[in-house]
């Protein structure tokens, strides 16, 4: 499957956009980023023969889970492909 880096060698567009979870507030009044939950979701925009074209690919983490911001691309980004019917192998 090709990465991030790949289509935009080629001169596509692709927009990645990371969301995290903030933590509960500490003693002191504090938030941090939670290492557990997340989503990742990536716009590639393919230009092609006829056009642009537009798809969207979201992959989300279950707050029990640890985010995984690589495994969170790849997993949007095939879904993206799958809607564009690029090969996702």
């Amino acid at each position: 499957m090709k990465t991030v880096h790949d289509l935009r060698k080629e001169g596509h567009k692709v927009r990645v956009t990371h969301y995290r979870y903030l933590s509960q507030p500490n003693l002191r009044g504090e938030r941090y980023l939670s290492c557990k939950g997340g989503a990742t979701m990536i716009d590639v925009t393919i230009m092609g023969a006829h056009g642009k074209r537009t798809e969207k690919g979201v992959a989300c983490f279950s707050p029990e889970e640890n985010y995984n911001r690589k495994l969170g691309v790849r997993i949007a980004l095939g879904r993206a492909f799958k809607k564009l019917g690029l090969p996702t192998k």
